[in-house]
């Protein structure tokens, strides 16, 4: 008798040798029952060993792992290792030996195993131990892959309607007209008055302090309708959880079941929180009536519909707005309107891309509910363009659940060139009005990190004998050297070049965009013919410059002012009105 309550290697052999006495016999017996492979699942015998030899087995067995006999037997594929995992197996046989120990009778496991395709299916295997286990195991093999399948879309299934409940605040409940209860599928929170089973609906809530009063009659009606069997009916409440005073919203639906053979008359209830929402559609009224107040000292006011680009409402002061306007039905249109008719050149591009609808949408999903820009408007290039401001506000539309704008136009000129000249005299020297030493390093430095094709070339520009003439002739006199030299440079100076004055009587021109070195000499001969000048009184002015290319004398402020500096200091030696480019 074969001891089964340890694993020890000469147990296993002694059992091999036992069940492989009779094979010869029990081969013959199963070649001759044809009607084994017959049978709508896997059979085969397995003797009790390591490895679980298969002793005998039917087509549909090798058939189960995509294998012919033929083609099985080619493989190797005498024992159920051979498609068992080293880790499965191991467990099997643990369970074998734990069953047989217990003296069970039938003994069945679910187990993965390889087929011929490199695909895994799960299999079930069954058989009845206290049977002839001396001649091997009879097992039965059936396929559960379809099986296994469905039950992970049930799961799936179950898992996304429990996500989709939870996320939409969402509860489930399944309500029966005949005991007029209400199970509900998931579990509700603890903190809800309410077991997994409500009974004598809707009384028994009717008769809490949960509700409203208007919600009340709400829900009476509500049930009203199901248990007369219309087919679908919805309701809104306020509702409060029992450890709160706060009352939260909630809306109630239901679909209505007629009575089946294998069911009574039935309703699937959801009830959703719509706290969130309602408080949006609260906040969103409130919301109108400040606006609304908001609009009245702006030179235009539009409503606009961005998901369904309509142009819903326009309100103005200006008769050329109105007239603009006429005709113009989307926002796509006032926008591009406006973009290529009303908004001056140098804004266009500017106005163009903060307010196209794609932006402004794209401005709203990103969390952001405001856009605002400052431009100027003209009637034509020759009169003043007059600064404006517009101003976007993105709010969800509760009720149609699309994004609305509203737009408000303000005349802002006074403020605007008042803040402008503010800013240039903070930007400017104020004698010269060129750029003051600190925005003129901050340009040039800003300049220098754009790489270019073309020359780059810092200027340093130092009059002669300044202080003889400024001593001499007075500060008056002086005063006026500074700004007609200024004005030299800033006439000289191409709207790329960055023109300003370090303080004294030195200047600094960074030129940009000189096609070639004949070029820039060229310009800086010019430059210094300009500059040199006889006044009435009989005094002469010139300067000597200093000039250091970029980036072969340097790629920083602070390295070509060094080197521009060392090489007009060579300049002034050389004498008066004369220019040295910087030795690299």
């Amino acid at each position: 008798m074969l001891r089964y309550n340890s694993y020890r290697k000469e147990e296993w052999s002694s059992a091999m040798v036992d069940v492989r006495k009779p094979q010869k016999d029990l081969d013959d017996t199963i070649r001759q029952d044809t009607t084994l492979n017959t049978v709508p699942c896997g059979l085969c015998r397995v003797a009790l060993d390591e490895t679980l030899n298969v002793l005998e087995a039917n087509d549909r067995f090798y058939a189960l792992f995509r294998y012919t006999r033929p083609q099985a037997l080619q493989a190797g594929f005498t024992s159920l290792c051979f498609i068992l995992p080293e880790t499965d197996l191991t467990l099997l046989l643990e369970d074998l030996h734990r069953a047989l120990a217990q003296h069970q009778d039938l003994f069945e496991k679910e187990v993965y195993a390889d087929c011929r395709n490199g695909l895994r299916k799960a299999v079930l295997m069954r058989c009845y131990l206290q049977r002839s286990p001396q001649s091997g195991l009879l097992w039965s093999f059936m396929d559960l892959t379809r099986q296994k399948q469905m039950q992970r879309k049930v799961r799936l299934s179950e898992e996304m309607c429990k996500a989709a409940s939870r996320q939409f605040h969402t509860i489930l409940g399944y309500y029966d007209l005949t005991s007029h209860s209400l199970t509900f599928v998931y579990t509700i929170d603890s903190d809800w008055e309410f077991p997994s089973v409500l009974y004598d609906l809707p009384d028994s809530i009717l008769g809490s302090d949960l509700l409203t009063p208007s919600s009340k009659r709400e829900l009476r009606r509500f049930f009203d309708l199901l248990n007369a069997g219309k087919p679908f009916g919805q309701c809104v409440l306020q509702a409060r959880k029992s450890l709160s005073s706060h009352f939260l919203w909630f809306c109630l639906k239901y679909v209505y079941a007629p009575a089946s053979d294998n069911m009574g008359a039935h309703a699937i209830i959801t009830i959703q929180d719509i706290t969130a929402e309602r408080e949006k559609e609260i906040a969103y009224e409130k919301w109108l009536q400040n606006y609304a107040e908001l609009r009245h000292d702006c030179t235009a006011y539009f409503e606009c519909d961005l998901t369904d680009d309509h142009l819903e409402k326009i309100e103005s002061s200006s008769r050329v707005i109105l007239e603009m306007c006429s005709g113009i039905s989307t926002y796509s249109g006032l926008h591009a309107h406006a973009a290529f008719h009303l908004i001056y050149v140098d804004d266009k591009n500017r106005f163009f891309q903060m307010f196209t609808r794609e932006h402004l949408l794209s401005v709203y999903y990103t969390g952001q509910y405001r856009a605002s820009l400052e431009f100027r408007y003209a009637t034509d290039t020759t009169t003043q363009p007059t600064w404006y401001s517009v101003t976007a506000q993105l709010v969800s539309d509760p009720y149609v659940k699309s994004v609305r704008a509203f737009l408000t136009v303000k005349n802002i000129d006074a403020e605007k060139r008042e803040q402008l000249q503010l800013e240039k005299s903070s930007q400017t020297d104020s004698l010269t009005g060129l750029l003051n030493r600190r925005t003129l390093t901050e340009r040039v430095c800003q300049a220098l990190l754009v790489r270019s094709e073309c020359i780059q070339a810092f200027v340093i520009v130092d009059l002669d004998h300044f202080k003889h003439i400024n001593d001499s002739n007075g500060h008056q006199f002086g005063d006026k050297v500074i700004k007609d030299v200024s004005e030299v440079l800033q006439a000289c100076a191409a709207p790329t070049d960055i023109c300003g004055r370090l303080g004294g009587d030195e200047f600094v021109l960074f030129l940009q965009n000189i096609p070639t070195e004949k070029q820039l000499a060229e310009q800086i001969s010019m430059l210094s013919a300009h500059i040199c000048h006889r006044y009435a009184n009989g005094i002469s002015v010139s300067a000597c410059m200093g000039v250091a290319l970029v980036p072969t004398a340097g790629t920083t402020f602070e390295e070509l002012y060094k080197k521009s500096d060392t090489a007009l200091y060579h300049a002034k030696h050389i004498g008066a009105g004369n220019y040295v480019f910087a030795d690299c």
